[in-house]
Parts: C-alpha cells; structure tokens; sequence
C-alpha cells in the first residue's frame, strides 16, 4: 500500500541499465522519450494499447495531454535534491528507478504536508515518465508537483523536474484511494477537493490502462 503518496510495495519493474534488480512496483510505465537511446523504450504492461504505426513502441502524442503545464493557481509543493552516486549509471546518468524514487519521495512529503485524512492509503495505478535531457551525477534538482486531475476515487500527480545542469524531466502518475480496511477503491472526500482541486483546474482523468 502507498499513498498519494507514500511507501510502495516492491515490485518487478526493473528501469536500471544495470544488472536485474527489484524497484518499487509504480503500475504500468511509459517511457516517452530517453535521449541517446535510439528507438523510443516503451514497458508497458496489462491492457494498454500499442500504436501500430511505431513498430510496436507506445505513440508519445497519445499520452500528450497527461504532461500538463503548472497551474498558476493551487497548491503546488517544491523540494530541492542532489543527484548522488547511488542513483545513476556507471557514465554519471539519473537511471530510471531513481526517478521513481524521486516521485515517491515528492508525493509522500507533500501529501503528509498537506494535512489531509487518510494520507497513506494511495497505489499506483498508471506512470508516465517523459525524460528530454536526463540529470547527471552530483546536479541539484528542484522538483515541483502539483495534482493535475481528479476522478471519483483517483488523483493524478504531475511533477516537474528541472536541474541547474538542464536536466529536463516530466512525470504524470495516476494514484488509487484506498479504504483501509477493505483494501477497495474509497471515493475522493471534500477535504482532498478543497486542498487538491484548484491545481486540477475542472480536469478529471480516467483510471483506465488503455491509452488514447
């Protein structure tokens, strides 16, 4: 169980370039763009759909509109980082579970600062991860998430990355309100509304995998 967000369970998702290793379990991913990689990635998983005319890879303009720009009105929560050894590749680059990790840490902090109920009982359903210039080792990063969209018992998080050496990274993460009892799907209350909803702007998202 997670939150919106808090701890994970591990999963399967392995994002590193490195040897196989175990990385939080964040639902289906979307790599969008990873520069000097050649064909654009695409681990995706359930029942998403594949553009046919991209040899099989997801269509990046399909998941356009879920990289929403910073509202200018809302709650928005900054938290500035270091890139250190332990997150990047042997050639100094930010690996993908790191950028995980980040988004993690970003949620859990802003939704136990935002003081409302039931902080903690969120999974992830659906990430997206647009990375157009990866950080590096040892760069500062500030990173800026605001709730971009709501559904009747989800909230989509957008979070922006930006580092002082131009790293340019973007993310959109579907989060689950569950009850804590039953482990079902809980309904969004006032309170969420009133301390998410201005940043949302009148969006509301679906939690369904398929793309389009």
């Amino acid at each position: 169980m997670t939150a919106f967000g808090g701890r994970d369970r591990w999963g399967r998702h392995d994002f590193s370039t490195g040897p196989t290793r175990r990385q939080p379990n964040f639902g289906p991913v979307v790599i969008l763009h990873q520069p000097g990689r050649g064909r654009i990635p695409a681990t995706v998983r359930d029942h998403m759909r594949r553009d046919p005319g991209t040899d099989g890879r997801t269509d990046p303009s399909a998941v356009d509109g879920m990289l929403v720009d910073e509202p200018d009105e809302g709650r928005l929560f900054r938290h500035g980082r270091r890139v250190r050894l332990g997150d990047v590749t042997p050639q100094g680059r930010l690996r993908l579970d790191a950028v995980v990790r980040y988004l993690q840490d970003i949620a859990n902090d802003d939704a136990h600062d935002s003081g409302i109920d039931n902080p903690a009982a969120w999974v992830v359903r659906r990430t997206v991860v647009e990375v157009r210039r990866p950080a590096a080792l040892r760069e500062d990063l500030e990173l800026v998430t605001f709730c971009s969209g709501l559904g009747p018992s989800w909230a989509e998080r957008r979070t922006v990355v930006r580092g002082d050496a131009g790293a340019r990274i973007d993310a959109a993460v579907l989060w689950v309100q569950l009850d804590p009892v039953s482990g079902r799907p809980q309904r969004l209350d006032a309170g969420f509304a009133a301390v998410y909803g201005p940043s949302a702007r009148g969006r509301t998202v679906r939690a369904r995998l398929q793309l389009d």
